[in-house]
């Protein structure tokens, strides 16, 4: 899972391969991230050599670290000046959750037209499901 924003890298890429579909931002609360099993890694998890993986607070304060180093060939993210404080240092930061996460964690669905949210609100209904916080938010794409 992201933190703050998307990696936007990775939802280019699976949009573009996958124009059929349309997409949504899943929203959790942050008291998830103090659940047992939690790591946080500072940059794609994919990274083998590069990224740095921690639990607990010190595995949380990683991924604002001023610089993250990062994929191959000893690239180095530098925290751009102005960049929210809340917002990881490398875009692909993670965080790694041990199990699925029910809706009683889920604070908000954010997708970019009225008829995804309309479209959720019908699976509910459909499935028997209390209703969803959708909320129209293309900017959560960005």
């Amino acid at each position: 899972m992201s933190v703050s924003q998307i990696n936007l890298e990775l939802y280019q890429r699976s949009s573009s391969n996958y124009p059929q579909f349309w997409w949504a931002v899943l929203s959790f609360t942050p008291d998830i991230l103090d659940d047992d099993d939690v790591w946080f890694t500072t940059t794609n998890n994919a990274y083998e050599a590069t990224c740095a993986r921690g639990q607990g607070l010190d595995g949380l304060e990683a991924m604002f670290a001023p610089t993250v180093p990062y994929g191959h060939y000893g690239s180095v993210a530098q925290r751009p000046a102005g960049r929210p404080d809340h917002y990881p240092t490398h875009r692909a930061a993670e965080v790694l959750y041990p199990g699925a996460l029910t809706f009683d964690h889920l604070q908000a669905v954010y997708v970019r037209e009225a008829q995804h949210r309309r479209l959720i609100s019908a699976w509910c209904a459909a499935y028997g499901h209390p209703p969803l916080p959708v909320k129209i938010n293309p900017d959560a794409f960005a």
